[in-house]
C-alpha cells in the first residue's frame, strides 16, 4: 500500500468515524429534544391540570365570599329593619295624646305596690300625665319635672328606684319580643 493509498484509507476511515461521531450526536440530540418536548408537554399538563384547580377553587372561594357578603347585608338590612320597628314603637308611646299616655303610664305603675314612698322624677312636657297616671295607680306621690327625662317616670326611694322610663320598658320588652317581631316582618317559607 502506497502512502497515497494509507494517507487516503485514514481519511476515509477518519471521515466515517466522523460522520458517525455526528450522527450519533445528532441521534442523541434528537433524543434529548424528544425527550425534552414530552416532558414539556407533561409538565404543561400538570401545569394546566394545577391551574384549573386552582381557579376552581378560587371561584369557589369567591363565590362563598360573595354568598357570605350578600347574608351579612340581608341581615345587616333585617336587624336595621327590627331597630326601625322598635324605634317607631318609641316614638309613638312619647308622642301618643295625652289620654292614651296616661293610660300606658299607670299600666305600668299597676304592679308597683300600693305602699310605694318616694318621689317621682318626670319629663317637663309629661307632669300633668305622670300625676295623673300615678292618681288611677294608687299613688300619691310628689313629682318633680326633669329636663333630662324623655319619656316615662323614674320613681325613687330610700332604698330602691323604678325606672319607668318608655326607653327602659322598650328595652326590657324587646328582649322577649324581638324573634316575634323578626319572625313577622320575616316569615319563613
Amino acid at each position: 500500500m502506497s502512502l497515497t493509498d494509507l494517507t487516503e484509507k485514514i481519511l476515509a476511515d477518519a471521515k466515517a468515524r466522523a460522520e458517525g461521531i455526528t450522527n450519533d450526536a445528532k441521534a442523541r440530540a434528537q433524543a434529548i429534544q424528544q425527550e425534552t418536548s414530552e416532558k414539556l408537554v407533561e409538565k404543561r399538563s400538570i401545569f394546566q391540570d394545577s391551574l384549573e384547580r386552582i381557579l376552581a377553587d378560587n371561584s369557589r372561594q369567591v363565590q362563598a365570599s360573595a354568598r357570605q357578603e350578600v347574608k351579612l347585608m340581608q341581615e345587616t338590612a333585617k336587624r336595621a329593619l327590627v331597630n326601625k320597628v322598635f324605634d317607631e314603637a318609641l316614638s309613638q308611646l312619647r308622642e301618643s295624646r295625652s289620654d292614651v299616655y296616661v293610660s300606658h303610664m299607670a299600666s305600668l305603675m299597676a304592679t308597683l305596690p300600693a305602699e310605694t314612698a318616694g318621689k317621682v322624677r318626670a319629663p317637663e312636657n309629661r307632669v300633668a300625665e305622670i300625676s295623673e297616671a300615678l292618681k288611677r295607680s294608687g299613688l300619691s306621690l310628689p313629682i318633680s319635672p326633669d329636663p333630662a327625662l324623655t319619656s316615662g317616670c323614674i320613681i325613687e326611694g330610700t332604698d330602691f328606684e323604678v325606672d319607668l322610663t318608655l326607653e327602659k320598658v322598650i328595652a326590657e320588652r324587646r328582649v322577649a319580643l324581638e324573634v316575634q317581631v323578626a319572625a313577622i316582618l320575616f316569615p319563613v317559607s
